[in-house]
């Protein structure tokens, strides 16, 4: 038989166990339920990787859409007439630019051109001499032929004055007395012409003289100049790099001035480059630089690069757009007839940054997600300034903001982040 002070402690005892198994209880799920919370918080934070903005310069560019073309064929002739002497190339030879074609027999344009020098150097010889004033040698010369022309004509009168007394003595003839006065007419006459010439020697030429002197030499010059041009065009060079596709003449024939003697295709390739607003001219030049890509080379990877040629005078009369021109090198890889995309190089900017093209998010607004206070993502506005294939340069960041480029979908304005190296 148990004693009642015995079963009083056995009951305490089993009291006390089963209230420490509560508490314990108790405690275990209150700490489990802690760590399921803390575990929940933690867990519904959105893990991202960041890319530090940088303030950079860029090459701001025009953007237009082109098509490539051949730049056709060149159709080339000679300036004047003539027989072809020889011809140096075939139908489907390769050419470069000076390749000599074909030249032309130059016996007759030889002659012409030493004529003409002839006759340009003796008109140049008396324009200049008629410039410098008659020479001391040339008075002196002309003052002779006066002196001794009037001691003639003097002796021829005293003679016909002598005849003529001794007609009227019955000692000469009246046909002596004619050929001696026609003596007399002559040396006067010769003497007025050497007296006239003595006097404009020491005059010198007058501005009439020297302006018809002026003018004979300078067609005398021309026609000198023209045959060189002649000779010069005797031979015939290509232009360009191509390829001879047509000679329509061949050796020993006679062809007709401007008429095709050959013809070339070009091998460069160029861009007719459209849609070129007023505002957009005033931008473009001769030469400046182009970028170009083809339409599906959404990573820029393959660039050509190409300058403007030719820009159009007037807009289209249908879109008041104006037309551009621009060249590319033959060995490109673009294809006659393919679309492309062409990039004009205008100058350089600042207060751009490059991200990552995925980084923005395309809406109303395009914006990208900053990390804020190192917690959270906050949305920032961004204006795209240009596409370089997985990038892109965007303005409205400032350095040294944290754009958000992983997870990007799972976020929201204030939404809770968590950085991952």
């Amino acid at each position: 038989m148990v004693k009642k002070g015995n079963g009083m402690k056995i009951k305490f005892m089993i009291g006390t166990t089963c209230i420490l198994c509560i508490v314990l209880l108790t405690l275990f799920f209150v700490l489990n339920r802690v760590s399921a919370n803390v575990d929940f918080i933690t867990s519904n934070k959105v893990p991202v990787t960041v890319e530090e903005a940088k303030i950079e310069e860029y090459e701001e560019r025009l953007t237009y859409v082109g098509g490539v073309t051949s730049d056709s064929i060149q159709t080339l002739a000679f300036k004047s007439s003539g027989k072809i002497e020889a011809i140096y190339v075939e139908i489907g030879q390769k050419v470069d630019e000076s390749t000599l074609l074909i030249s032309l027999d130059t016996q007759d344009i030889d002659f012409a051109v030493r004529a003409s020098e002839n006759a340009m150097l003796a008109a140049k010889a008396q324009y200049v001499e008629a410039l410098e004033g008659t020479r001391s040698q040339d008075i002196e010369m002309a003052r002779v032929a006066k002196e001794k022309a009037e001691e003639v004509s003097r002796f021829k009168a005293d003679t016909l004055i002598e005849i003529s007394a001794l007609y009227e003595a019955g000692f000469a003839s009246s046909k002596e007395v004619d050929g001696a006065n026609l003596e007399s007419t002559i040396a006067m006459r010769d003497y007025q012409n050497a007296l006239a010439i003595y006097s404009k020697a020491m005059e010198g030429p007058t501005e009439e003289t020297l302006d018809a002197l002026q003018n004979r030499y300078e067609q005398a010059k021309v026609g000198y100049e023209m045959n060189l041009s002649l000779l010069a065009d005797s031979q015939l060079y290509s232009s360009t790099k191509g390829t001879v596709v047509n000679i329509v003449y061949e050796e020993n024939e006679m062809l007709a001035a401007g008429y095709p003697a050959i013809v070339v295709r070009k091998e460069n390739q160029v861009i007719n480059m459209g849609g070129v607003t007023d505002e957009d001219l005033e931008e473009l030049e001769l030469n400046q630089k182009v970028y170009i890509y083809a339409t599906d080379d959404a990573n820029k990877s393959q660039e050509t690069i190409g300058f403007i040629t030719r820009i159009a005078d007037v807009p289209d009369m249908t879109t008041h757009l104006y037309q551009v021109e621009v060249a590319i090198d033959a060995q490109s890889k673009l294809s006659v007839g393919e679309v492309v995309t062409c990039e004009v190089a205008i100058g350089k900017c600042t207060g751009g940054v490059d991200i990552p093209l995925k980084a923005v998010t395309v809406d109303d607004k395009n914006y990208v997600y900053v990390v804020h206070n190192e917690a959270t993502a906050s949305k920032k506005y961004v204006d795209i300034v240009m596409l370089l294939g997985h990038r892109i340069i965007v303005e409205g960041l400032e350095a040294g903001d944290k754009i958000i480029t992983q997870n990007i979908p799972k976020l929201y304005e204030g939404k809770d982040v968590v950085l991952q190296d």
